[in-house]
């Protein structure tokens, strides 16, 4: 069975100040032994959160990993403005760690829990859609409640009533 390793990226919550008319561009740069991987640019976020999973496949003898934060621009190379190599120890499987302004998670996993993972948040997927239509229903009733009143109240101001 395959066993991937995975560092999940969080955030970053240093201002780098590498923009000087707007907020930073950032993406997470990662490489784990001669394997590499980026997040998505968070355009214009000073301190942007991930929340992404990036996947290498698992190699025993890859003992840490190194970090980029990178800022990208649309009209010169992306700059790097914040780096470190980070070493894999056992103890810090699974759990948050924060190296200076980044938060982390690495694990390690076999394809069936990474299956398993990823059919949990589908299942999340799936509530989140369900409580977001139960959300757009209630929204379309309180439309429809006040549209009454906005109807009955110039059938009231029509008739007279409150002459």
């Amino acid at each position: 069975m395959k066993t991937y390793f995975v560092v999940t990226i969080l955030s970053f919550d240093k201002n780098t100040f590498s923009d000087y008319f707007s907020c930073d561009d950032l993406f997470t740069y990662v490489a784990y032994g001669d394997q590499k991987r980026r997040t998505v640019t968070k355009w214009n976020q000073s301190a942007p959160e991930w929340n992404e999973d990036l996947v290498f496949t698992f190699s025993s003898e890859i003992k840490d990993i190194k970090i980029a934060i990178m800022d990208e621009d649309r009209w010169k190379p992306s700059e790097r403005v914040w780096e470190r190599t980070i070493p894999i120890f056992k103890k810090n499987i699974g759990k948050v760690i924060k190296i200076d302004s980044l938060s982390i998670i690495y694990d390690i996993c076999t394809m069936s829990s990474f299956k398993q993972q990823l059919d949990n948040k589908k299942e999340e997927l799936e509530q989140l859609k369900m409580i977001s239509m139960q959300i757009d229903n209630l929204v379309e009733e309180k439309q429809s409640e006040i549209q009454d009143l906005e109807l009955n109240n110039i059938d009231v101001c029509q008739s007279g009533l409150l002459n």
